[in-house]
């Protein structure tokens, strides 16, 4: 007789997560919800009736078929539970398509619901019922969301906005016909700055097909004067369309750049970097003030590499990569905030690897080859190998520190053992010396004990490149490569055999009484192996070069080759210019062009165009006889309040108001106890800063760095578990500025709070904090 098999153990209350109730898969549970939510019980017991629907939206989040509660779910949408009508609407909207027949039995509640005396009910409702997805609810959505556009409450308004997008998706005509894109077009004037916002991205969708929302200078003007009042994503959005945006003349450029000036200082990093596109959209055009809008754009990107968040901080990296090699020298006085630190995730290191060498010059070149050094020796060889490869970017940059760093390259090629540093030493030398030949005679007699010690094949072939080009005068070359022809058969790259037959035929025609048996004995070896086609055709092509004419076959083997001035990665190739042009996208991520992975119907034109201000000006005022006469302020209106905001921010032309002189700190200022006391009891919190430093420096050592950028120590303590400090400043508008810092000892976390009698230059003031501590990030 079989042994009965014992029903499971109970589960423990513990041993379950306090949402596993909501997943559980057990057979016919979608039977037993039906059955729950027809129960008189559930009906009028409304908490549990609204976890019986927590499970079917949870089942429907896994990805379980549920439709067939369908009807069940209709009739509990009939309910003054907000939590509970939320739960079912979203249900509804999610299997509306594939019940068409069942969803015009909820069209009557979410209709009745768009009248009701709760702002959120009726948002809730026209959202839901524009969700539905079905050409047959147009009928029913029309009236709604004509009321629904003109209601008092901002939340069903904006709503209603976005209805009109989905119904547009449904029926083109309707929309144009009931004249619903001109209501939206109107409703960019609207009150409420979410409103306002929606209503332009819907006019941009609507439009998409004739080129997007087109912008005109009174526009421009209205989206400006209110570009403070929208959230990140409005912001986002209006700074993307801006960047398309021409200018009708300089004056106009500086007032708009005066006006984004605030736009910088701002925490979101997808406003700060949306900013910076369009400054550096009009660098390109101003290119006698280019350097001035770099340095303006430095700050505020330094601020948004200090974000503890190391995918923000990779993006900022990214796109600092390209700001450096089309303004070079801006960023080189900040090079040790692209220092490795250990716990960085690799990408941001090999991010940072890249840019260190663009940010070298000769007075900082010997603390950044020494910084490069030790990153030679990581536990990890990519970074090693990428270490090295800087190593020669720099050299190829400052040719005065090229003897230099060759010579350290020769050090890690006798001092480390490590085949990966060999082999990447041997071949930063190897292009190195194309482009300083006089520079051989240091590197030939390393080369025997690289041939000897490299086993990777790519270096193996950079050393036997090297004896052939420069080191047929070196007395051991013919016999260091009659061991490598002797080997030949144990070789297995095909690169290195490659390699081996140029070299030995350039030797040959420097020294031929001494190569030409070697020669011989190489050629026929590689004649009759068959295992590498191209490897066999390149030596018949050698030996019927020989046979037809030595001379004709030394003038093509070794010609005379000119000093290499320039590699291709130093110039601002067609990719990097088509990158540039898409910044602020992916592209920049992904190292490549959007129409490599984005679908050509989904492509947007994001080049910026360069700036012609005749010619912006007549195509903004075709735009402006194109665009609607009332989707914006008067012109006298917004053009009084676009001059409003004038100071300028570069100090080079626009309306700079005589009363305001360009942000600096004061130096040699004093500030008695009593004095700081009141200010900072009656100031509001203005800015806050939250560093994470490499190191816990000494107190003496952050008043020394601060009161180098002119910020004062008022007084500090050591509070055992942190150091805290009080700092003061005054900048050139005689507007005082307040700090309270704390250092905490075992994290090497800094916290900082600024309050301010002027609050708008508050963050200003903590850049340039944050700044003077730089060398401590």
């Amino acid at each position: 007789m079989a042994t009965p098999v014992p029903p499971p153990p109970p589960a423990s209350a513990g041993g379950r997560d306090s949402s596993s109730k909501y997943f559980d898969t057990k057979r016919g549970e979608v039977t037993d919800l039906k059955a729950l939510l027809r129960n008189q019980a559930v009906e009028r017991d409304p908490r549990r009736k609204r976890e019986v629907i927590k499970k079917v939206i949870a089942y429907m989040t896994l990805g379980i078929d549920v439709s067939s509660l369908f009807g069940e779910v209709v009739m509990a949408s009939a309910t003054t539970d907000l939590v509970l009508k939320k739960m079912c609407y979203l249900f509804l909207s999610t299997y509306a398509a594939s019940n068409e027949e069942l969803a015009t039995l909820c069209i009557n509640t979410m209709t009745r619901d768009c009248q009701d005396s709760d702002p959120l009910v009726r948002g809730l409702a026209l959202r839901s019922l524009s969700s539905l997805g079905l050409v047959t609810v147009t009928e029913y959505l029309l009236p709604v969301l004509l009321k629904g556009l003109r209601d008092p409450a901002a939340y069903v308004r904006r709503n209603s906005v976005l209805a009109v997008l989905k119904l547009h998706n449904l029926d083109k005509a309707i929309v144009t016909e009931n004249g619903l894109d001109d209501i939206v077009t109107k409703m960019l004037q609207d009150p409420d700055p979410q409103v306002s916002a929606s209503s332009l991205m819907v006019v941009a969708e609507i439009n998409i097909e004739q080129g997007g929302i087109q912008l005109d200078r009174a526009l421009v003007i209205h989206l400006l004067n209110r570009i403070r009042d929208y959230n990140e994503w409005g912001q986002s959005f209006i700074l993307h369309l801006l960047a398309k945006y021409r200018p009708e003349s300089e004056e106009e450029t500086f007032q708009i750049m005066n006006v984004l000036d605030s736009c910088l200082r701002v925490a979101s990093s997808a406003v700060v970097l949306a900013t910076t596109k369009i400054f550096l959209f009009y660098a390109d055009s101003l290119r006698h003030i280019k350097d001035q809008i770099y340095m303006r754009l430095k700050q505020p990107t330094l601020t948004l590499m200090a974000n503890p968040s190391p995918e923000l901080r990779y993006s900022v990296l990214k796109h600092v990569e390209i700001m450096v090699t089309r303004c070079p020298g801006v960023f080189d006085s900040e090079f040790k905030l692209f220092y490795i630190h250990y716990n960085e995730p690799s990408p941001l290191k090999f991010t940072k690897l890249r840019i260190l060498p663009e940010l070298a010059n000769e007075t900082n070149i010997h603390e950044l080859v020494h910084e490069l050094t030790e990153y030679v020796q990581d536990v990890d060889p990519e970074i090693s190998k990428r270490a090295i490869i800087a190593f020669g970017r720099i050299a190829v940059n400052i040719p005065a520190g090229a003897d230099g760093i060759i010579n350290q390259l020769l050090e890690f090629i006798s001092n480390i053992d490590l085949d990966t540093v060999r082999t990447e030493a041997v071949n930063v030398i190897k292009d190195l010396l194309r482009k300083y030949p006089d520079r051989s005679a240091d590197v030939l007699p390393a080369l025997p004990r690289c041939l000897r010690v490299i086993e990777n094949p790519t270096g193996k072939a950079a050393v036997i490149f090297l004896l052939g080009e420069f080191g047929a005068d070196m007395r051991q070359t013919p016999y260091l490569l009659e061991g490598l022809i002797a080997s030949y058969d144990d070789e297995v790259s095909v690169q290195v055999k490659a390699a081996l037959l140029t070299a030995v035929c350039k030797v040959f025609f420097r020294r031929p009484p001494e190569v030409h048996a070697m020669l011989k004995r190489l050629l026929t070896t590689m004649l009759n192996d068959t295992s590498d086609t191209n490897l066999h055709d390149r030596a018949l092509l050698y030996y019927r070069l020989l046979r037809h004419d030595v001379q004709e076959a030394r003038r093509c083997i070794t010609c005379a080759k000119s000093p290499v001035v320039e590699f291709a990665e130093e110039r601002l190739s067609g990719l990097k210019q088509q990158l540039f042009e898409e910044f602020n996208t992916l592209s920049i991520l992904y190292d490549k062009p959007a129409e490599q992975f984005v679908d050509e119907k989904h492509l947007e034109t994001t080049s910026i165009p360069q700036l012609s201000f005749a010619a912006a000006a007549a195509a903004n005022a075709a735009a402006a006889q194109a665009a609607q006469q009332n989707h914006a302020q008067s012109y006298d209106d917004t053009a009084q309040a676009y001059h409003g905001n004038d100071d300028d921010l570069l100090g080079v032309g626009g309306h700079a108001s005589p009363s305001r002189q360009p942000w600096s700190l004061q130096a040699n200022v004093t500030l008695d106890q009593e004095t700081f006391q009141t200010k900072w009891e009656a100031a509001d919190t203005a800015a806050t800063l939250d560093l994470p430093l490499s190191s816990c420096p000494p107190a003496d050592q952050v008043e020394s760095l601060a009161a180098e950028n002119r910020i004062y120590c008022m007084a500090s303590g050591d509070l055992g578990h942190a150091l805290k400090f009080f700092f003061f400043g005054r900048d050139s508008n005689d507007v005082l500025h307040l700090a309270e810092v704390q250092l905490e000892k075992a994290s090497c976390q800094l916290t900082a709070t600024v309050k301010s009698e002027d609050p708008t230059d508050a963050q200003t003031f903590a850049d340039s904090f944050m700044a003077s501590l730089g060398a401590l990030l």
